[in-house]
């Protein structure tokens, strides 16, 4: 094979490259498969699940992308479009650095899709032209292929059996971002109790940075939050979840994750936030259910209780 085609780097929020990216990716690559260019993907570290198809893929953080004038967890890429956001014409320093590698490494022709709209500059065009909240209204059902585990199935499958009934639990904590969102540290430990009684697998799922992680002296509990490589965090939460028959938590795009793998999900907030949660409904028909948090934890639990329960 003689040349290469980038795609990415995406360095912008996890719904929408769940819901958007990476199934664009997977379509559009198979052309690229065709004409015999070398298949490269990059984004966020441990992210190489969501490109089954990529030959190669890069963490952008080894190129430094993440940090080059963008937020934290790099928001630029939430609902880009003429209107509220024109990419910069002058490519970020890392990306150069990482063309420029791959040019070294797979010389030849080349071409770079990444999720903007389509910009050109002398030498490159890059760029999809979609614009990625209509994408996510009009692709294509096959777009939306199950992820698989690469690497960890054996590995927690010695820790629980692979037959175990699961609940997730994605205890979202944001110190800045939205932390409206957030539920007490407290309210997840109890939630957890109750779902162990009942005789339930629990996995606590998240990201150390965006989740709450504590630790229940139970065989029934296990915390994937802390204790797993950055690189295979997402390869282990797919394999969780392909164990679990309910997904609860709060607002966040882990939970467009749950619904995306198939899982029920119960998502927690406010009577706002949950009517703003709308688009999920429709993700792969998966069963959504809503529990307004107003009325104290108990009554949360209790309601949680209840379609578990009522759905087992």
């Amino acid at each position: 094979m003689q040349g290469f085609v980038l795609y990415g780097p995406f360095v912008g929020e996890f719904a929408w490259e769940l819901l958007w990216w990476q199934g664009w990716v997977r379509l559009h690559s198979h052309r690229s498969r065709r004409r015999g260019l070398v298949i490269v993907a990059c984004s966020f570290r441990g992210r190489s699940p969501f490109y089954p198809n990529a030959d190669h893929f890069i963490a952008a953080e080894d190129f430094n992308i993440v940090g080059e004038n963008h937020s934290s967890r790099a928001y630029i890429a939430d609902d880009w479009d003429e209107s509220t956001f024109l990419p910069p014409l002058r490519l970020s320093s890392g990306t150069v650095s990482l063309i420029n590698h791959l040019g070294a490494r797979f010389p030849g022709s080349y071409k770079v899709f990444a999720p903007w709209r389509t910009i050109k500059t002398e030498d490159i065009c890059f760029g999809t032209g979609l614009i990625d909240h209509q994408y996510v209204h009009r692709k294509p059902s096959s777009a939306m292929q199950d992820l698989h585990p690469l690497h960890c199935r054996r590995s927690l499958g010695l820790r629980v059996g692979l037959s175990a009934r699961g609940i997730a639990i994605f205890p979202r904590y944001r110190k800045t971002r939205r932390p409206d969102k957030n539920l007490n540290e407290q309210f997840y430990m109890s939630l957890s109790k109750l779902l162990i009684g009942l005789g339930f697998q629990v996995f606590l799922l998240g990201e150390p940075s965006g989740a709450y992680s504590f630790d229940l002296e139970c065989n029934s509990f296990v915390n994937l939050v802390e204790g797993v490589a950055e690189d295979e965090r997402l390869d282990a939460h797919i394999n969780a979840l392909s164990q679990c028959v309910y997904a609860i938590g709060g607002i966040s795009g882990a939970l467009f994750f749950s619904l995306y793998q198939g899982v029920s999900t119960i998502a927690l907030g406010t009577a706002d936030m949950l009517n703003c949660f709308g688009l999920s409904e429709n993700i792969r028909n998966t069963p959504l259910f809503a529990v307004a948090i107003e009325n104290g934890d108990q009554v949360v639990l209790a309601s949680i209780e209840k379609i578990i329960i009522g759905g087992t």
